[in-house]
């Protein structure tokens, strides 16, 4: 790898607090990436999260951060319903693409997203703390061995009653189904 990939997060909320700058520095300590920056619905939102982890430069919008050439890859960690309309953004602005489940709030709209970043030529992830899980990728593995055999059903528990800081989750385009059921 010739330089770190320059990152940018569109979001400042839990998931950026809790699961995706642990592992931004982790990458940056290793040389393999770089945090450039991030945009949120509002700097004052967020002050607490750019003094905590030392974000070197704030974007006032999203077209800011995707217009920035030092961006390679836009991290979208927003309510549900922006997910879409953001991620589409990135890839016309040609950045890879990481974003938090689920993908769109509709089949058409991930098919869009699918087909513009076959157009740029850009990578396009979604859920990534889901999908490269080192648990889930054990499961996945030892299930394609047939380590416990044939499986026939499964049962999957797992919920919790929303969150008490954001009312995405109460609102059409959140709640259970979409936070989980993904």
């Amino acid at each position: 790898m010739s330089k770190p990939v320059g990152i940018g997060i569109v979001g400042c909320g839990n998931a950026m607090d809790g699961a995706y700058m642990p592992v931004v520095e982790r990458l940056a300590q290793q040389g393999k990436a770089r945090l450039v920056g991030v945009t949120h619905s509002s700097r004052a939102g967020c002050r607490a999260l750019l003094k905590k982890w030392r974000v070197p430069r704030y974007f006032n919008t999203l077209a800011e951060l995707c217009s920035a050439d030092e961006v390679d890859l836009v991290v979208v960690l927003t309510p549900m319903r922006q997910h879409a309309a953001m991620a589409l953004a990135a890839l016309a602005a040609r950045k890879h693409v990481l974003v938090e489940k689920p993908l769109a709030l509709t089949l058409p709209a991930a098919r869009r997203l699918l087909a513009a970043a076959k157009r740029a030529r850009r990578q396009l992830m979604c859920a990534p703390f889901v999908t490269l899980s080192p648990t889930f990728t054990l499961v996945r593995q030892r299930l394609a061995e047939g380590a416990i055999g044939k499986v026939c059903l499964a049962r999957g528990r797992y919920g919790w009653a929303g969150p008490d800081w954001s009312e995405w989750f109460y609102q059409r385009g959140g709640g259970p189904i979409f936070d989980l059921a993904v």
